[in-house]
């Protein structure tokens, strides 16, 4: 039982340390964010050329119609089109709420605060997409913002709590309007210097999600050796052997199978040897 705990002991040091990466990412990313999403405050509104709602029509996993985004596919700045809806629409209404790419969708009624103002970029592969009612469809002037910049603007400690606090004093489903996303003020240099602090940003990120990949298969490893050593301390593997018992306790060890070789030997050589004190004994009694 010493034993077990013992390994145990060393697996939980070990796991310790990699249980406070995922934190320290998280705020190593808000710090990246917060260093690069700087310049003069400008409301988002200057740079939008639409802000829509989404369709309130009923979607169904039935691939019937048109795929129709909603909250759970809007990952960490992209879309996620693993678990898509369908929605049938009309002309009209599928003219009106067809995606673009370059659009961004935000999160605008959630019952998490931090997941109200959640945003995520549309790629080539969601354009002609629809989306439903709690996401809000953002268009930006491609000569003023870069759709990868404002989701990181977005997603910067400022705009967060600018989204966040009067949430925070509401209860139930919150929600953000279009027009107080057109007041959110957020940094907004010239499109190049955009250009190049998403470049930056990018990359410091890679860093970070490579990191995390390797903090998740060192975790995944700890928790097989701690399998392992509970699989083995069940057998019975773990148990010390006498050797070792011998070497901890600073004495000789003899194995058993030279022990028994010894006794063996000894009594062929006992076998062997005449037994003439019993008949001197026996003389003498005459």
């Amino acid at each position: 039982m010493a034993a077990v705990e013992a390994l145990l002991a060393r697996v939980q040091a070990a796991r310790a340390p990699l249980a406070k990466v995922p934190a320290l990412l998280k705020r190593f990313r808000q710090s990246v964010l917060a260093a690069e999403i700087v310049g003069e405050l400008q409301s988002l509104g200057d740079v939008l050329i639409d802000l829509k709602y989404g369709t309130a029509r009923k979607c169904d996993f039935e691939q019937k119609g048109v795929p129709v985004l909603r909250i759970p596919n809007i990952a960490a700045g992209f879309i996620d089109t693993s678990d898509l809806k369908y929605a049938e629409l009309d002309p009209r209404e599928f003219e009106s709420l067809s995606l673009r790419r370059g659009d961004v969708l935000m999160i605008r009624s959630n019952g998490s605060v931090s997941l109200l103002g959640k945003t995520a970029v549309v790629s080539d592969s969601e354009e002609a997409y629809a989306y439903a009612a709690y996401l809000m469809r953002l268009r930006l002037a491609p000569r003023h913002a870069d759709p990868g910049y404002l989701q990181f603007a977005l997603t910067a400690p400022d705009a967060r709590d600018q989204i966040e606090l009067p949430a925070r004093s509401t209860s139930g489903v919150h929600n953000i309007n279009s027009e107080e996303v057109r007041q959110l003020r957020i940094p907004l240099p010239p499109l190049p210097e955009q250009h190049k602090i998403v470049r930056r940003v990018e990359a410091l990120f890679a860093l970070g999600d490579k990191i995390e990949a390797r903090v998740a298969a060192a975790t995944l490893r700890v928790e097989k050796i701690t399998q392992a050593i509970l699989a083995k301390a069940f057998r019975g593997e773990l148990v010390p052997t006498e050797a070792e018992l011998a070497r901890a306790e600073g004495r000789d060890y003899e194995p058993a199978s030279v022990l028994l070789e010894g006794i063996r030997a000894e009594r062929a050589v006992a076998e062997k040897t005449p037994a003439t004190g019993g008949k001197r004994l026996r003389s003498r009694k005459k």
